[in-house]
């Protein structure tokens, strides 16, 4: 449905009462803002003077000034009113957030009506067509979008060949307004134009409306050797030295000018959205988690890899932890193995107490890949910020951004990615990057609870039905279930013919499945195990010496230590456990026969040992 235009209300309506409702609007809104502030009057008029009924006759009436509001008035507004934004779904072509919106936008009106004109409006009240806030269960993922770059492409290749292009796409831009920050950097850090510029007066006209800007606070006036319009040439700018081709950004109007200067002077919401898109191609994290990453956000440095986390993680984890791995984050050097061992059992506590960061808290890259640098790279602009016009409170946040000669937190920013129009093509957005990593990684761990673990959730309650809920997915699990209904089904007919026979099983099929219960290990999940006891009690031989003492106590530290990290409980019954009891029968046995002084002169070395560094703890249980 198209929305007519005031001046099209007027050939509908009485033009003094379209007049009349205009200027209402007008009383809570700019006249800038007017288009979009009375789309949902326009539409709910656009959409009434098409109906027929007696309802809606008294309500057009009403607004052309030629009824008086009755105590049925609001009751007959509110019917028509559920009417158009079932006309709204039926058609198609508003999503449910832009219906909210449109129903918002028409409350905001009729209660403006209502103030303005009490005689001739019923008053509206606050829960008039209130609508659920809607909240999409499932994602769509960037491989389901209709691209050119994804004909011919299926499963993982599309997704693959779609996170590419999005990040590519994105890493292009961040790079154009990298230039043109550092392009307005040394516009005003410099007095005079450089010898390689072509057109001194050029650089000096973009200097002027730079600098201009930085001394008023102000990026709208315009301040040029050269003329009035020169500035939104994109020649001009060329000229004064910009290596990015700015024309493609549609004619340089005075918003468009204003953009650039604003991309000149300081980080903006759109750089800081296209680092946190890069970051999330490359970790799968959601926005808010990224926009919390800390000023100083490698956590820990090893030769391939750097950590990074966010800033309430990182405070959260240095509370927790000991003077000696404070020290091992504050050093700012590559850690040792030990070093990096007892960092990682702090991270991993810290991650298992922390529950409420379930989207994204600490995570180790590659130290050379593309995400980390341009993280480097964003970290230098922000640094570039004078610390007098920063956001107080925000030495340890990396996103900032300037937005009308002030600076705010991107986490506290409520705009959409997709409002920013920072890509041409449609269905970019946090939630579609993150399920396409997503399915990408649970290709290759295998499983919805391994991938809750790299996905830093605690369960897979969030998972399940809005990230890995596609047909191809679901139609493995329903597979893997009959695989496993398929053996226990066998399993319990095992020895039971008559019942094969009355439910129509082909002996061939029981007995097929029976051997992959057994290959599988279902059947020995299923079945009561037999444990042959040997005719006489095993023994272990013990050489008590100094090096053999010191690896019975790293040994019984290493177990207790992945114990208390977290380690999986199922596999620590089954391998931690017995090693540790029998690590601490060897101690008690030594104990016994005299060696007591031995074994704590050893325990007291190897404990010196590891809290210097000299010592590393051996590695029993992978995780």
């Amino acid at each position: 449905m198209d929305v007519l235009s005031w001046e099209g209300l007027a050939t509908c309506y009485e033009s003094g009462a379209v007049a009349d409702i205009r200027i209402s609007c007008l009383g809570g809104c700019s006249e800038k803002e007017l288009s979009g502030m009375s789309m949902g009057i326009r539409s709910f008029l656009t959409w009434l003077q098409r109906r027929s009924g007696k309802d809606a006759v008294f309500v057009r009436s009403l607004f052309n000034g030629a009824a008086e509001p009755t105590s049925t008035a609001l009751a007959r507004i509110h019917q028509l009113a559920k009417k158009w934004v079932s006309a709204l779904e039926a058609g198609g072509k508003l999503s449910p957030g832009s219906i909210t919106h449109y129903a918002r936008r028409l409350r905001w009106a009729l209660r403006l009506l209502g103030e303005r004109f009490p005689k001739r409006f019923p008053t509206v009240p606050k829960g008039f067509l209130k609508r659920k806030e809607h909240v999409s269960g499932n994602h769509e993922s960037l491989g389901d979008q209709d691209w050119p770059e994804l004909e011919g492409l299926t499963g993982a290749a599309r997704e693959r060949a779609a996170l590419n292009t999005v990040r590519r796409e994105a890493l292009a831009h961040f790079e154009e307004l990298e230039k043109l920050f550092w392009f307005g950097q040394d516009l005003i850090s410099s007095e005079t134009p450089p010898d390689s510029i072509g057109d001194p007066n050029a650089w000096i006209a973009v200097k002027g409306r730079i600098q201009n800007a930085l001394d008023t606070g102000s990026n709208r006036r315009e301040r040029s050797g050269l003329g009035s319009g020169s500035i939104s040439d994109p020649q001009v700018w060329r000229d004064a030295g910009l290596d990015v081709d700015v024309s493609r950004r549609r004619p340089l109007v005075l918003r468009r000018v204003s953009k650039l200067v604003d991309f000149c002077l300081a980080p903006t919401l759109d750089l800081c959205h296209l680092v946190a898109v890069i970051f999330c191609c490359a970790t799968g994290w959601n926005r808010q988690p990224i926009f919390d990453i800390a000023r100083d956000p490698f956590l820990l440095e090893t030769r391939n890899k750097i950590g990074v986390t966010t800033a309430s993680f990182f405070s959260e984890m240095k509370r927790r932890a000991g003077h000696e791995v404070v020290a091992h984050l504050d050093s700012g050097k590559h850690l040792s193995p030990l070093e990096l061992e007892n960092v990682k059992s702090v991270i991993r506590a810290t991650e298992l107490e922390y529950k409420q960061y379930d989207n994204g808290a600490f995570e180790e890259l590659d130290a050379d890949g593309e995400a980390l640098d341009v993280l480097r790279r964003f970290k230098r602009i922000v640094d570039n910020i004078p610390l007098k016009v920063a956001l107080q409170n925000s030495e340890d946040q990396l996103f900032l951004y300037r937005a009308n000669s002030k600076f705010a937190l991107a986490s506290r920013s409520k705009k959409a990615l997709s409002s920013l129009k920072l890509f041409e093509r449609t269905g970019i957005d946090y939630p579609a990057i993150r399920k396409t990593v997503i399915g990408l990684r649970l290709r290759r761990v295998g499983s919805v609870e391994a991938m809750s673990a790299l996905a830093t959730h605690t369960g897979t309650g969030v998972l399940m039905p809005h990230y890995v809920n596609t047909d191809e997915n679901t139609a493995t699990y329903s597979e893997k279930i009959r695989f496993v209904h398929n053996n226990i089904q066998a399993i319990l007919l095992r020895n039971r013919k008559k019942l094969r026979i009355r439910l129509s099983l082909p002996d061939a099929d029981v007995d097929w499945y029976l051997q992959m219960a057994k290959i599988s290990g279902i059947g020995a999940a299923m079945l009561p195990i037999t444990v042959k006891r040997s005719p006489g009690e095993a023994t272990y031989d013990l050489d008590p010496t100094p090096d053999n003492l010191l690896s019975l106590y790293l040994i019984m530290f290493s177990l207790v230590r992945q114990r208390l990290s977290g380690f999986d409980l199922t596999r620590w019954h089954i391998q931690g456990r017995p090693q540790l009891a029998l690590a601490r029968g060897m101690k008690l046995a030594l104990i016994k026969c005299g060696l007591g002084a031995a074994w704590r002169h050893e325990a007291k070395r190897g404990f010196r040992g590891l809290k210097e560094g000299t010592l590393r703890l051996p590695v029993l249980l992978w995780a």
